[in-house]
């Protein structure tokens, strides 16, 4: 028999609850990152996604729980680091004639990374995207286009056997 958490045996838990864990806010953008890649890929694009970089941090200024980990005064730390600091995905077609970058957020952060990518000064073009996520009970992305990303009342729906699950 194992012991699970709070010294509960494995899968069994008092009046059926399992226990709350901690939301990891890093997991959410990682599957709706992988949501709007499926989509994209469904539709027939090559997608690239940003990938894991690790970032060494003076002891002082890293999270207290990874400060047991320094190596000469510096703590490794994960981080998922934009294409350009602005864009989660990017995508071109099997031709190579559209290329573009998509910014995956949730609806109510789209604002703000909508202000984020304009006041960067990166060259936006017609087929860079915003897409917002919006949950149950309709889980749907709306999709604003570039240069200004204003809505564009484009909605696209990941169907159930693409990857992540998120609410």
């Amino acid at each position: 028999m194992s012991i699970g958490i709070a010294g509960f045996r494995s899968g069994v838990y008092p009046q059926g609850r399992r226990p709350r864990r901690r939301p990891n806010p890093l997991r959410k953008g990682r599957e709706l990152a992988a949501l709007a890649a499926g989509i994209l890929r469904a539709m027939g694009f090559r997608v690239e996604t940003t990938q894991m970089a690790v970032r060494w941090l003076p002891v002082d200024k890293a999270p207290p729980a990874l400060r047991h980990k320094a190596v000469n005064g510096l703590v490794p730390m994960s981080r998922r680091i934009d294409f350009f600091g602005i864009f989660d995905l990017l995508y071109v077609t099997q031709d190579g004639r559209t290329r573009g970058g998509a910014q995956v957020t949730t609806a109510t952060n789209a604002s703000a990374r909508r202000r984020k990518i304009l006041a960067s000064g990166f060259p936006v073009t017609e087929h860079d995207l915003l897409l917002a996520y919006y949950g149950r009970p309709r889980r749907r992305f709306l999709v604003y286009r570039g240069p200004a990303f204003v809505e564009s009342h484009e909605e696209w729906r990941p169907n159930k056997r693409m990857r992540g699950d998120v609410g």
